[in-house]
């Protein structure tokens, strides 16, 4: 079996975490993963480093590594910051936009659109990654035209974990954002700034808002 790149493993514990195969707070299987991997220790900690200065792993020497915890606390902060880091970032594509940016989005939006969303070899409903995947390239599309490559650093980690809360929203309750994201792609394209950031704001804010009722309620 040919060794996984860091990269690889990274992206593929990521994705396992993001969809929530490894549950909040649940340890990761070491011995299990070199195996799957094809790796040693060294190679593997390394993986971990990287996960967890993106805050989706935690490592205490007597509790291993974990996958991150969840909590209503971390929504409320994530759905405070998020909207104003993509909003800036938003802002700043919209500014540098050309006709290269709108047809990635274009382009990202029928992908995204002909996409199935849910895992069908699951037994719990959960998106699919390949649908997860053109989610996150769509709104990458959007911000694709940003000069900061700090804002598009940290829209992409909020990203990340924002996914994470998406899986346990889907379910309590059903949810199409076609709609939605038909109408930040108009406003975009259009170049209406204020309108595409209200509207992608509402956008992140409402699934925010359904999870801390249904999921994180005091």
């Amino acid at each position: 079996m040919k060794a996984f790149s860091r990269t690889a493993i990274v992206e593929r514990l990521r994705q396992d975490i993001v969809s929530n195969r490894f549950e909040p707070g649940e340890k990761l299987p070491i011995l299990e993963l070199q195996d799957r991997f094809g790796v040693g220790l060294t190679a593997l900690h390394k993986a971990f480093a990287e996960l967890a200065a993106d805050g989706l792993v935690t490592s205490e020497s007597e509790r291993g590594v974990r996958a991150a915890t969840v909590s209503r606390a971390d929504l409320l902060d994530l759905s405070t910051a998020r909207p104003g880091i993509e909003g800036l970032a938003i802002r700043d594509a919209i500014e540098h936009s050309d006709a290269d940016s709108d047809a990635q989005i274009v382009a990202a939006y029928y992908k995204l659109t002909h996409t199935p969303m849910y895992e069908t070899s699951s037994k719990k409903k959960v998106l699919s990654e390949v649908y997860l995947r053109s989610h996150r390239e769509f709104h990458d599309a959007l911000a694709s035209a940003c000069r900061s490559a700090w804002l598009r650093r940290f829209r992409s980690v909020l990203f990340v974990h924002a996914e994470r809360y998406q899986q346990l929203f889907i379910a309590y309750r059903e949810r199409n954002s076609a709609d939605e994201h038909a109408a930040i792609m108009q406003a975009v394209l259009d170049r209406d700034a204020d309108r595409a950031v209200a509207l992608l704001t509402s956008h992140y804010n409402d699934a925010a808002r359904l999870l801390l009722e249904e999921h994180f309620a005091e």
